[in-house]
């Protein structure tokens, strides 16, 4: 009897398309919702045990993004995506991209481009958003 560890089934071409196309929406929605400061429609998206760390190098978790996004110590004005890779591992994928974004606090806003990876998993057949990661780039 051959077992081979560590070697997930194949995923469907169908069945990759459909995560694909749902962490797509999930990623628009997510920004959506930061931009217009809405932490309601934010919320479901985000895993509880989330790690999110911005260009600078502060790490949040769920409970202290959220709470920096409704008391606008934290505010994005813009988030324009300009490149998305999704990649799809079965119940987890990364995303890989490129966004511009305008964002700060109250008192100051900066404009910049960025690089991140975010890496999502499948709970209950959502798509939660576990990981952030992000550089400034040019």
């Amino acid at each position: 009897m051959l077992i081979l560890l560590g070697l997930a089934p194949a995923v469907t071409a169908t069945a990759q398309d459909g995560a694909e196309s749902a962490i797509r929406q999930a990623e628009t929605r997510r920004f959506q919702a930061l931009v217009q400061q809405d932490t309601g429609a934010l919320t479901p998206l985000l895993g509880d045990d989330l790690t999110y760390v911005h260009t600078n190098g502060k790490r949040d978790t769920k409970r202290t993004l959220l709470d920096a996004v409704r008391s606008g110590q934290l505010v994005y004005e813009e988030i324009t995506p300009q490149e998305t890779h999704v990649r799809v591992f079965d119940d987890m994928a990364v995303v890989t991209g490129r966004i511009w974004m305008r964002a700060g606090t109250r008192i100051q806003m900066l404009g910049f481009s960025l690089t991140y990876t975010s890496v999502y998993v499948r709970r209950q057949n959502r798509w939660l958003l576990v990981a952030w990661q992000s550089t400034r780039s040019s």
